[in-house]
């Protein structure tokens, strides 16, 4: 050990320095020492509080963030499971509609009917094909005059026209074929929906009373979601 004051060398835990007669504080440096180190551990401390309470409020908030994404996901859930048992309830409502509708005697003359309107419908359809058909080579004559217009002569602008015609065949023939039969769909369809809501339409008036009345009770915006929406069912099994 030596003095701090005059670097001699002196024995541990001496009072005075036996050079220069000063007196030596061992405690002192240790006591310093000791107060750093706890100033310093105090500093940890509060540091590492306060990284505790900021990981505590990150969790916090985290958890409040999971949690209102799981109740909005929860209410999603819930409103869809509501519309899905309302959908289910109407459906079945509908169906019972429809099971009294074909327990009456004459529902046997309305699934003929529903069958001979095959007939026009077919019709209907091919004459809105035909009219398609019409306005193609009707167009085809316009173009024509319009080329002899231009200074061709007749055959030159057939020619000019019977080329193009093939050549778009040839490119767009799938498409061509497709466009004509949704024509044909789209206008068979119409047709028979037509004709078909027509005579449900009368059918159910002819049973409104009955179905409004007990015990079957349904009320008059159950029938026409009936008309609307499910008249369909009517040929269903």
């Amino acid at each position: 050990m030596k003095c701090p004051n005059c670097q001699a060398e002196i024995q541990d835990h001496a009072k005075f320095c036996p050079e220069c007669g000063k007196k030596i504080l061992p405690d002192e440096p240790f006591t310093l020492e000791l107060e750093e180190q706890e100033e310093y551990d105090d500093e940890e401390e509060d540091d590492t509080e306060n990284a505790e309470l900021e990981n505590i409020e990150d969790n916090a908030v985290s958890e409040n963030i999971v949690a209102n994404e799981d109740e909005t996901i929860s209410e999603d859930d819930s409103e869809d499971d509501n519309e899905d048992e309302a959908t289910k309830i109407e459906k079945e409502k509908m169906l019972a509609i429809a099971a009294v509708l074909k327990t009456q005697s004459d529902y046997s003359s309305l699934e003929k009917k529903a069958i001979w309107f095959f007939i026009p419908s077919a019709l209907v359809a091919l004459i809105a094909l035909c009219i398609v058909l019409a306005g193609i080579f009707l167009l085809i004559g316009i173009a024509s005059v319009l080329l002899e217009a231009c200074g061709l002569t007749e055959g030159q602008a057939i020619g000019i026209i019977g080329r193009l015609c093939i050549f778009g065949l040839i490119i767009g023939f799938y498409p061509f074929f497709r466009f004509l039969w949704k024509i044909l769909e789209t206008s068979f369809l119409w047709a028979y929906g037509l004709m078909f809501g027509y005579v449900c339409n009368e059918y159910i008036d002819k049973y409104a009373d009955k179905l409004q009345a007990y015990p079957h009770s349904y009320s008059k915006d159950d029938l026409k979601l009936f008309r609307e929406e499910y008249v369909d069912l009517l040929m269903g099994e």
